[in-house]
Formats: C-alpha cells, sequence, structure tokens
C-alpha cells in the first residue's frame, strides 16, 4: 500500500467505491489510481491551457477513454509484456 501520499480524498473514495461495486478491476490500489487520474488531468488541462486551438471536448473524451478502458486490450498487453521480457 502506498502511504505518505496526499490526494483529493473524494477521487480515492470513488475508485475503492468503484471497485467494491465491480465497475474499477479488483486489486489496484485506489490511492495510485487517484494520483494516476489526477495526473492525466492536470497533464491535459496543462495541454489545453498551452493549446487553445485543441478541442477540449475531444480531448478530455480520449483521456477517459484511456483511464476508463486502457490503451490495449488486457491479452494483447499481457503479450506485449511477455514478448519484452
Amino acid at each position: 500500500m502506498l502511504t505518505g501520499w496526499s490526494t483529493p480524498t473524494p477521487s480515492r473514495r470513488q475508485f475503492s467505491g468503484g471497485q467494491e461495486e465491480g465497475d474499477f478491476r479488483a486489486g489496484l490500489e485506489p490511492l495510485l489510481l487517484a494520483v494516476t487520474y489526477q495526473g492525466a488531468v492536470d497533464g491535459m488541462l496543462g495541454y489545453l491551457d498551452a493549446h487553445p486551438d485543441t478541442d477540449a471536448t475531444s480531448f478530455a473524451a480520449t483521456v477517459a477513454d484511456v483511464l476508463l478502458d486502457g490503451l490495449a486490450r488486457p491479452r494483447r498487453l499481457r503479450r506485449a509484456f511477455s514478448e519484452a521480457r
């Protein structure tokens, strides 16, 4: 378990609640998920601030899609990691 990290409590609670409901994968540390989520949101906002001509709605939808559904199917991801060894 991660200790010593400070993150907005609602995010951590939302991830742990999502795990309890079966919406998010079990076995992942809710604090790590909250920190990752916040980092993605902060990065997105920084990019949008520096590039005001970017379609913010499409950008946010892509960030949400990647965070919630991932980059690759789990089977492909496992294969990619095993081939890299």
